[in-house]
């Protein structure tokens, strides 16, 4: 059994680094499947929610995590392609090429024909890659899910105000709370 376990360890960790940032992007993909996936079970599992409102909670994390590999999957692979395009366009460019071959055709002749500098320069080009595609996913993760998970958030919630007949009363404030700042003595 220990065999068979460390074959598959050996052929994913081979196949893997055929296409790391494939990896990289599906690991954080399926780790973010996970979490959600354990997030509704929790909240479905949790005895101090009430029925209804449980349904509704745990519908709306699994649409949320659905949403949220998405957009880790499309910015990942967006980003991925940018960093990509940014060395074919000569944009970014490792210091061991001559200043002679640093620009887009010389790039373009570099990575299509067989030269002294075309592995190191596909080896650059897909670290480029990796390097943007993981700053797509910390973009995905940190801004882009969180705001529209709120979007969502609230999307539902409005379809759920909606589906109640009470309306919640509106607090109206009539003081201003800055009333002591404005009239304190100016030094």
């Amino acid at each position: 059994m220990i065999d068979k376990l460390q074959n598959y360890a050996v052929r994913a960790a081979a196949y893997n680094m055929k296409n790391p940032s494939a990896f990289i992007k599906y690991t954080g993909a399926g780790a973010n499947i996970f979490y959600y996936a354990l997030q509704a079970s929790a909240f479905a599992m949790s005895s101090s929610i009430p029925e209804k409102e449980k349904k509704f909670i745990v519908a709306q994390e699994v649409g949320e995590g659905i949403i949220s590999t998405g957009i880790i999957i499309f910015l990942a692979s967006k980003f991925e392609k940018f960093g990509e395009k940014l060395v074919d366009k000569a944009k970014i460019l490792p210091e061991f090429l001559p200043k002679n071959l640093r620009n887009q055709e010389s790039v373009k002749k570099i990575l299509t024909s067989s030269t002294e500098h075309t592995a190191k320069l596909k080896e650059f080009k897909g670290l480029i890659g990796i390097a943007s595609g993981l700053a797509g996913i910390v973009l995905a993760y940190t801004v882009a899910t969180p705001y529209l998970r709120n979007q969502f958030a609230n999307f539902f919630n409005k379809e759920k105000a909606g589906s109640d007949k009470q309306q919640t009363p509106q607090l109206q404030v009539d003081q201003n709370i800055f009333k002591d700042f404005i009239n304190t003595k100016k030094l």
